[in-house]
């Protein structure tokens, strides 16, 4: 075992340290995650899970993720070159949804009766969406990080 570890500490040493502003980001996104909160995994993302027929039909103008966790779905289309955000939570929940950048800024959407929510002016970089059910009972639900 002590040779295992030795190994890994030589690697280490050989390896670059990784960027700050990468560093930066991890730690962002884990002081944002909530101990109460369910996460909902990334189980479709169209930029890269589409096959080559369907990125050459849709030629970029949008881009669809799916996020599973919790008996929740979270559906999102990012629009108008990832500017804009329509998505849909289902089964449909009163409340909000936070979106949260990595960079610690944040915005709120109402969730309306057909659990959608819209976000304008997008910024580029890591964002997590956060739904705040209005009963509190439910729980919050976050997605993971994604990177537009």
């Amino acid at each position: 075992m002590d040779e295992i570890l030795e190994a890994v500490r030589m690697l280490r040493r050989r390896l670059e340290p990784a960027p700050q502003a990468v560093v930066d980001q991890a730690r962002a996104a884990f002081s944002w995650r909530g101990v109460a909160a369910s996460i909902a995994g990334l189980e479709f993302d169209s930029a890269v899970d589409d096959d080559d027929l369907a990125r050459v039909r849709d030629a970029g103008s949008e881009r669809r993720l799916r996020f599973r966790g919790a008996g929740r779905v979270v559906e999102v289309v990012l629009v108008d070159n990832t500017r804009r955000l329509a998505g849909q939570i289902d089964p449909p929940l009163a409340g909000s949804v936070v979106l949260r950048h990595s960079d610690g800024v944040t915005s709120t959407a109402a969730v309306n009766h057909r659990g959608q929510f819209f976000f304008d002016s997008l910024r580029h970089g890591a964002f997590s969406l956060r739904n705040v059910p209005a009963d509190r009972g439910l729980g919050d639900f976050e997605t993971e990080w994604v990177t537009i």
